[in-house]
């Protein structure tokens, strides 16, 4: 019954997207009110213009930025408003303003105060930082709900941040999230990040499905949201951990003209190119363009390997009418690189902690630049906002994502304390998502509660078709060399008796859910959620299951706009195909988490902290039966449990700090004889994120700042068995910075005590040092 039902929500999605087209081409022409322009220029104190300052019309969504020059201009329907110029941290300021139809009403030039001066040199420099103190997002409850206000916790990463820490690579933006490890994938250099105990693949972009099965290029990247906790209410099952998700928010058109262009150089033959280009495309500038570009060739600290990456990502948005949006945006992804090594350590190795090969292996890569990982990925996403009335607005998603990939590889062994055997092997890899989402937000009033409302339908299709297969190739010691060269024509030969079993995993999933938030009193609020998901397998397994999950949540605001304490209940799901040795067809795998804690905002906002208490139980997990090997049974636990605490504050000028913290407790409780009992691979005790920076915002030296930082990761196991240990390590970086309205001049250095660690197989980056140059249009 229920699969029939959401079958239909593929078509009762399209209906909906043709709906509001219709409306748009009805208001377009019928109800479409005259507009006016508005525009002006702000200044600083002493004259000079200020770049990047937020304008806005108070209790609308007509806002832009100024331009190097300080200019900005906006268009909106006739009529008065408040013009309210926005800085991090402080009080708006604010001036009344009459937009005219068919007229541009340009105001006298806007002079900021010393106050405000200062703090544009903060927010251009290093205090950008204090984007992240500002949490709201429309993604992470699916409506408008403010941090104080949530009951779950999460870390917003902002793009600010990512530039002042003169961040290249995905995984290093990622290592800013509080109680987390980042890495990368041997082979096909997918990122990913540890939270709270499980593997989070990062497949969320825009609040959407969008899986990249390769690197991710931090261009176009607005910021990035870390979610805690099992959150399948919302998200769904298939692309998300249990331990929280990543969502890549990604830049949209802003009002106005601007480019920006980089080039970083550094280390190992690093060179990398970024564009940033923004401007209207018509003259009322109701139809907006952005574009960002990027090209990353680099070297390595081994003795083979290159990376060479092209991406570019263009995005459009048109504001129909007053009521109607439509954001339209795509990204393409190419990589080549040298396919890094798969490193596996059996437990008759006689290898008890990775120090034991750090000497020997370290900077080898056990391949050649010969063998070179490629692929691509292309991302579509196309949004229409529809805003029904005063209280009620719709959004119909629509996220497409394909990724192919040739992944020729060597896959190292460690057989003994000398002995490494190679085997030569061939992945391919085609993946085809397609979501469908329609969403609708409410307010309204019932009992004298304010009632904040979400009901959604989703569909995700996966499409996708895989093989690979390997032979054992050769076998040497690797204490005293390398191995011997394998080209491209010995490692054809090798491969080319392979034969392959083609698998084609299909699968359909059709969920609806509901979340009402309810305001009991002004500090009172609860939070209750609830999803159901029909999974539908079309490929080898060709199975049903469905799944229902809740969320809820309650939040008192014990000083008001202050201080919340909050608690949570949350649910997250994974439908398992099979049957025990009875013929019994398994269950889905559920986990629930309970979790409280307190936030805090103070000082205007500019201090931020978060410090949870969270207890996650996964059941359901499949383990082999004891009594036949041939078969599993599903009585597996695993618990996860562990506090988390959170710091970002601005409390002078200039003065900028970010600390995380996580101690963790994680442990296969009922498993197999081998793992029972023991901490899942790669999930550390204590993690440790932090970050101070300083600017000069007077003076001759104004835009002049320095930050530095660092992680620390307890000691992990490289295997669910406990036997290889990886040891704690602190990793710090430095940077050093000078922002001016029309350049910005960076110097970082990562990794500055040339620590030799390792996540997962992959050895890490030692000391490199990095410079780029912004020029700014």
């Amino acid at each position: 019954m229920f699969s029939n039902f959401y079958k239909n929500v593929f078509l009762l999605l399209l209906v909906m997207t043709s709906f509001n087209l219709a409306i748009a081409k009805n208001i377009t022409n019928t109800e479409d009110p005259a507009t006016g322009t508005v525009k002006g220029k702000v200044l600083s104190s002493d004259k000079q213009p200020l770049t990047g300052v937020t304008v806005g019309l108070k209790d609308t969504k007509y806002l832009t930025v100024t331009d190097n020059n300080g200019n900005f201009r906006l268009k909106a329907p006739a009529g008065n408003y408040i013009l309210q110029l926005t800085f991090i941290g402080l009080s708006p300021l604010e001036q009344a303003v009459a937009i005219s139809a068919g007229k541009t009403t340009a105001v006298p030039d806007i002079l900021l105060s010393d106050s405000y001066a200062q703090l544009q040199e903060v927010v251009i420099s290093t205090a950008k930082k204090n984007k992240s103190v500002s949490k709201e997002s429309d993604y992470i409850a699916r409506m408008p709900l403010k941090n104080l206000e949530n009951p779950q916790v999460y870390t917003v990463i902002p793009k600010e941040l990512l530039k002042e820490q003169a961040v290249v690579g995905y995984s290093q933006a990622l290592a800013n999230a509080t109680g987390a490890v980042s890495g990368a994938k041997a082979g096909n250099g997918q990122n990913y990040l540890i939270l709270r105990g499980f593997a989070d693949p990062g497949f969320i972009r825009n609040g959407l499905t969008s899986p990249q099965y390769t690197d991710v290029d931090p261009a176009n990247l607005e910021r990035i949201e870390v979610l805690k906790g099992p959150s399948g209410t919302l998200f769904g099952s298939a692309q998300i951990s249990y331990g929280g998700l990543v969502n890549r928010v990604t830049k949209k058109p802003l009002d106005g003209t601007f480019a920006n262009v980089s080039y970083t150089s550094g280390s190992y033959s690093l060179s990398r190119f970024t564009a940033d280009i923004n401007t209207p495309v018509n003259k009322d500038s109701s139809a907006l363009f952005r574009i960002n570009l990027a090209s990353h060739h680099e070297g390595s600290f081994q003795d083979y390997g290159i990376t060479q990456n092209y991406f570019v990502a263009p995005v459009f948005t048109y504001r129909i009418n007053k009521r109607l949006d439509l954001l339209v945006e795509g990204e393409y992804y190419t990589r080549k690189a040298t396919s890094t090594p798969i490193l596996t350590i059996p437990a008759t190795s006689g290898i008890k902690s990775l120090d034991q090969l750090s000497s020997s292996i370290y900077k080898k890569s056990f391949l050649t630049n010969e063998i070179a990982f490629k692929g691509t990925v292309t991302n579509f996403n196309m949004q229409l906002n529809y805003k029904m009335s005063d209280n009620w607005t719709s959004s119909t998603n629509l996220a497409s994502s394909h990724t192919d990939y040739d992944y020729p590889f060597l896959a190292a062994t460690i057989a003994s304390d000398t002995l490494l055997t190679r085997a030569a092997g061939k992945t391919y890899y085609d993946l085809n998502f397609l979501e469908l989402q329609q969403n609708f937000n409410g307010k309204f009033f019932l009992a004298g509660m304010q009632h904040r409302i979400l009901v959604g339908l989703d569909y995700l299709q996966r499409r996708h078709t895989f093989y690979s297969s390997r032979a054992a190739y050769d076998k040497f010691n690797y204490r005293k060399s390398s191995g011997p060269y394998v080209g491209i024509d010995q490692f054809d030969a090798a491969i080319a008796k392979l034969t392959y079993n083609p698998s084609k995993p299909n699968s359909n999933i059709y969920a609806a859910y509901v979340s009402d938030v309810i305001d009991l009193t002004s500090r009172l609020n609860v939070m209750g959620s609830l999803r159901y998901d029909d999974y539908v397998d079309n490929g080898g397994a060709n199975y049903k299951q469905g799944s229902l999950s809740p969320k809820l949540g309650i939040v008192y605001q014990l000083v008001k706009s202050h201080v919340s304490l909050f608690g949570n209940y949350m649910n997250g799901f994974n439908n398992v195909s099979g049957f025990d040795q009875n013929g019994n067809a398994f269950k889905p795998q559920h986990a629930n988490q309970w979790e409280g804690g307190v936030k805090a905002e103070y000082l205007d906002g500019r201090l931020t902290s978060t410090v949870s208490y969270y207890d996650i139980k996964v059941e359901n997990i499949l383990r082999k039966d004891p009594g036949n090997s041939a078969f599993s049974i599903q009585d597996g636990t695993q618990r996860s449990k562990g506090l988390e605490a959170e710091f970002i504050g601005n409390p002078v000028q200039g003065l900028n700090i970010i600390a995380g913290y996580g101690l963790n407790d994680s442990r296969y409780v009922q498993s197999n004889p081998d793992i029972q009992g023991h901490r899942p691979a790669l999930v550390p005790n204590n993690t440790l994120n932090y970050w101070v920076s300083y600017t000069l915002y007077q003076g001759a030296a104004k835009g002049l700042g320095i930050g530095a930082g660092g992680n620390y990761y307890g000691q992990n196991f490289f295997d669910d068995a406990n036997i290889v240990n990886i040891a704690s390590v602190n990793v710090l970086g430095a940077s050093v910075f000078y922002n001016q309205p029309k350049f910005r001049i960076s110097l970082k250095a990562d990794n500055l005590t040339n620590e030799k660690y390792w996540v997962s197989s992959t050895p890490q980056m030692p000391a490199r040092v990095l410079g780029s140059l912004e020029l700014k249009f």
